[in-house]
C-alpha cells in the first residue's frame, strides 16, 4: 500500500489444497486483520533477541534430579507368586488365566518360599468376589499437530519431525488438510459426509466408511466427532481431503493413520464391561481382570487401538464360591 494506496488487499482462508476450498476462500475473502499483521512483524523482531527461558531452567533441574535418582538407584531382588487357572471359554477352548498376588511381591525370600509352599500343598482356589461394571472406551478427539507427532512416534516409529514433514508433503499434494493446527474441534457446518464418502472406495477401510455414510442421518455407526477444548480459529483438525491409492512408504503409513483416526472420530464409542475376580489359595488372595467388548464401533477402524485387542478376554466368567485348581504356581 505504500507504493499504491488504492490497492485492495484481502485475505483468503483455506486449509486444504483442493479446488472447492480454494474457490470458496477466494469468493469469501475478508479484510486484513492489521493486528495479526503486526504480530507477524513482532515474530521477525524476536529472531534477533538474545534472552533466556525462565521456565527451562527449573525444568532442567527436574530432569537432572530424575536422572541422578535413576543413576544412583540400587536394585534389590524380590519375589512374587502367580496363580494360573484354566477356564473354559465360550467356544469350548481352555484358556489359562493368570491371577496376580494381592501382596504384589516380598523382599524376604524365606517368607515368600513359605507362602509359596503353602499354595503348593493346598492348590484349590476359591472365588471370593466377582465384580462387573459397564465401561466405555471413548473414541479419539479430532487430530492436532502435537497428537499427530506423538502418535506417529509411538505407533509408526517415526521421529516427530519426520511425521510432520510427511504430513506437509501430503498436504501439498492435496491428500491432507493443513497439518499445523492445535484445533481439536470441527466447525458446526463441517461437511463430514463428503469426506467420508471419498474413502468408500478404499480396499482396507472402504466398507467401514460406506457404513458411516449410510448411517449418517441416524444409525448404528456414525456419530459426530467429539469437541476438544482447543480452537486456534485458523485451521480445522487434521483430516484427509481426498482418497489416495498410490502412496508408499512413510507417506502411506502417515496417511493411513490420519484417515483411520478421522473415521474413528466419526464413529460411536466402544462399549463393554470389566470383570474383576478375586480368589483365595491357601489363605492368600489373588486377582485378575478382563475387559469384554460388547460393541466395538470405532475400534474396528482405529489403527491406534488394534494392538490392544489382546487385553480383551471373556475367560473370567465366575460365580462367587466357585472352586478351581491351580495348574501352575510361579
Amino acid at each position: 500500500r505504500k507504493g499504491n494506496p488504492r490497492i485492495i488487499v484481502k485475505r483468503a482462508r483455506f486449509s486444504a489444497i483442493i479446488a472447492n476450498q480454494i474457490h470458496a476462500a477466494f469468493n469469501n475473502a475478508g479484510e486484513l486483520d492489521l493486528h495479526q499483521v503486526s504480530a507477524m512483524e513482532i515474530d521477525e523482531l524476536k529472531e534477533n533477541l538474545i534472552s533466556y527461558g525462565p521456565c527451562q531452567f527449573p525444568t532442567l533441574g527436574f530432569v537432572t534430579d530424575q536422572y541422578e535418582r535413576a543413576a544412583n538407584f540400587t536394585s534389590e531382588p524380590f519375589w512374587s507368586i502367580i496363580v494360573s487357572v484354566e477356564r473354559e471359554a465360550e467356544n469350548g477352548d481352555n484358556i489359562k488365566v493368570d491371577f496376580r498376588w494381592k501382596r504384589k511381591h516380598l523382599f524376604d525370600h524365606a517368607t515368600a518360599v513359605v507362602l509359596f509352599e503353602k499354595c503348593i500343598d493346598d492348590p484349590e482356589a476359591k472365588v471370593i468376589t466377582v465384580e462387573s461394571k459397564s465401561t466405555r472406551k471413548f473414541k479419539p478427539y479430532p487430530l492436532t499437530t502435537v497428537e499427530l507427532q506423538k502418535s506417529g512416534s509411538r505407533l509408526l516409529r517415526l521421529s516427530p519431525k519426520r511425521v510432520l514433514d510427511v504430513a506437509e508433503r501430503l498436504y501439498q499434494r492435496g491428500f491432507l488438510s493443513y497439518p499445523r493446527t492445535e484445533t481439536d474441534q470441527f466447525d458446526r457446518a463441517f461437511d463430514f459426509r463428503t469426506l467420508i464418502q471419498k474413502q468408500a472406495s478404499d480396499p482396507a477401510w472402504g466398507q467401514y466408511a460406506q457404513g458411516l455414510v449410510e448411517s449418517y442421518d441416524g444409525g448404528a455407526m456414525y456419530d459426530r466427532p467429539r469437541n476438544g477444548r482447543k480452537n486456534d480459529k485458523a485451521h480445522p483438525p487434521i483430516h484427509p481431503t481426498a482418497h489416495a491409492n498410490d502412496l508408499s512408504g512413510d507417506e502411506k503409513r502417515v496417511y493411513e493413520y490420519v484417515t483411520r483416526r478421522f473415521l474413528g472420530s466419526c464413529s460411536k464409542d466402544a462399549l463393554g464391561f470389566t470383570t474383576t475376580v478375586e480368589m483365595e489359595v491357601a489363605e492368600e488372595r489373588f486377582a485378575a481382570s478382563g475387559l469384554i467388548i460388547q460393541e466395538r464401533n470405532y475400534l474396528d477402524v482405529s489403527s491406534s487401538m488394534r494392538q490392544m485387542e489382546g487385553y480383551y478376554s471373556s475367560s473370567l466368567y465366575s460365580e462367587r464360591g466357585d472352586h478351581a485348581y491351580c495348574v501352575q504356581l510361579a
